[in-house]
C-alpha cells in the first residue's frame, strides 16, 4: 500500500518567548504576538489536518517560535491529529519541564533543541535529552529523533562557553551540531563577522575544508 504524500506545514504561534537571547531578532521574542485563543487553534488544525487526508495527503507540521511549547494549546492541538505515526518537529529551547516532554514527547518524529548558551540550564536539558533518548520504539509509538543545535556567537567569552559545552555533550554521546548565527536575519544568509579559529574549529568539526582568506577577522 503506498504511503500517502507529507504536506509540510511550518506553524509559528507568536513570539512568546522565556529567553531574551542577545542574538536573537526582536521579532522572534518580544511577547508582541500572543498565542491566539485555543479553542480557535485546535479547530484551525484540526480543519487542516481533515482537510489534507480527505485529498489523501499526510500533514506535517514544524512548530516554531518564540517558544512553541508555552502555548497552553499545543498538547489538544496534537490530540486532534488522530494519528500515532506522525511526521511533526518541535523547534524548542528546551526549558520546558521534564513532565511536559513525557506528556508530548510521542506526538514528534523530530525534536529540535536549541541551546542558548545565556539561559538554559545544562542540567535539565541533559535530563530532557536523557529521557527522549530512553525511549524506545513499539508497536503504538515511535522512537523520536533528537538533535541539539548548540548556538554560537562570535564574542570569544560565548564561543568558549558554548563549545565547552558542546564538547562535553558530545563526549557523552548526545546528537549535538554547532550552529551559526546570521547577521540579517530574513534577508539572507550573511553570517556573523566570525573570527578565523572559530571558522576553523565549525569547518572541522563538519569535516568540511574552507577558505580562511575569506575571512577579514583574525
Amino acid at each position: 500500500m503506498q504511503e500517502p504524500k507529507l504536506t509540510r506545514i511550518q506553524w509559528l504561534f507568536g513570539n512568546v518567548c522565556n529567553y531574551d537571547c542577545s542574538y536573537c531578532p526582536k521579532q522572534l521574542h518580544t511577547s508582541t504576538v500572543k498565542f491566539s485563543d485555543p479553542r480557535i487553534l485546535i479547530d484551525a488544525i484540526q480543519y487542516t489536518v481533515s482537510s489534507l487526508r480527505m485529498i489523501d495527503r499526510e500533514p506535517a507540521f514544524e512548530f516554531v517560535g518564540g517558544e512553541p511549547t508555552l502555548n497552553p494549546a499545543l498538547l489538544e492541538m496534537c490530540q486532534r491529529m488522530g494519528n500515532k505515526q506522525l511526521q511533526n518537529k518541535l523547534t524548542t529551547n528546551g526549558s520546558a519541564s521534564l513532565k511536559w516532554f513525557e506528556e508530548h514527547y510521542h506526538y514528534f518524529s523530530t525534536i529540535e533543541i536549541s541551546y542558548h548558551t545565556e539561559f538554559a540550564d545544562q542540567q535539565h536539558i541533559e535530563e530532557v535529552v536523557d529521557f527522549l533518548m530512553s525511549q524506545k520504539d513499539t508497536d503504538e509509538q515511535r522512537k523520536v529523533h533528537v538533535r541539539i543545535m548548540m548556538h554560537c556567537t562570535n564574542t570569544d567569552l560565548q564561543w568558549a562557553k558554548a563549545i565547552s559545552v558542546y564538547e562535553e555533550f558530545k563526549n557523552k554521546g548526545y546528537p549535538i551540531e554547532l550552529k551559526l548565527l546570521y547577521s540579517n536575519f530574513t534577508k539572507g544568509f550573511q553570517y556573523l563577522p566570525y573570527k578565523t579559529y572559530q571558522l576553523d574549529y565549525y569547518f572541522k568539526e563538519r569535516g568540511e575544508d574552507w577558505d580562511p582568506e575569506q575571512t577579514m577577522f583574525l
